[in-house]
């Protein structure tokens, strides 16, 4: 008997239906009458409440444009105490510096005060873990990628885990380079081509 016109907020009436009902009863009510206020009725109502919610959208909108234009009118400075600097994923950034992955910056611990890694360098597992909150499971990755997956050979660090020394165990720097150091006992590639 009724379908919803195409905006949703209206419906609109199929009045043969209606019609032919009425046509169909003969007991002299104004039944025409009485099916016309109902349907003026209800699109009375329909019409106030999309009105209603036409300037309640209205009034959003402007409170919205309102507090926009408020922050924007606001300083920076007070912005950035308001809302914070932010952290690219909680890592730290050095002011003035580039961002940097968080291989690298664990990398960074290993340079010495001339900004070279060299070998025998040693960092406690501890460290590690409270400056980055990852422990061996994550750094064997590290430790793999610094051996196999670097630009050149020559830029090979090999890092090796000694769980027994100190807490959290350390990891030290056998060397740096293409030749796998003496006595090494860690990290080698399943496939040979890699070395």
């Amino acid at each position: 008997m009724s379908r919803e016109k195409a905006n949703g907020n209206t419906p609109e009436f199929d009045y043969e239906d209606v019609s032919e009902e009425i046509e169909s009863m003969d007991d002299g009510t104004d039944v025409a009458g009485e099916v016309s206020k109902a349907l003026d009725a209800k699109a009375v109502k329909y019409e106030a409440q999309r009105i209603a919610r036409n300037e309640a959208k209205a009034s959003l909108r402007q409170a919205m444009k309102a507090a926009v234009d408020g922050i924007v009118s606001c300083s920076l400075k007070d912005l950035l105490l308001t809302v914070g600097a932010g952290q690219a994923s909680g890592i730290p950034r050095v002011k003035g510096m580039g961002r940097k992955s968080m291989n690298e910056q664990i990398l960074d611990m290993f340079r010495g005060p001339d900004g070279q890694i060299e070998a025998g360098t040693k960092v406690s597992g501890m460290d590690i873990f409270n400056a980055f909150d990852i422990g061996y499971p994550r750094m064997k990755w590290l430790i793999a990628a610094s051996i196999k997956d670097v630009k050149k050979k020559t830029d090979r660090i090999w890092m090796d885990f000694d769980r027994a020394e100190g807490i959290g165990g350390t990891y030290t720097v056998w060397g740096i380079g293409e030749a796998v150091p003496e006595n090494w006992g860690g990290y080698l590639p399943s496939d040979e081509s890699l070395l």
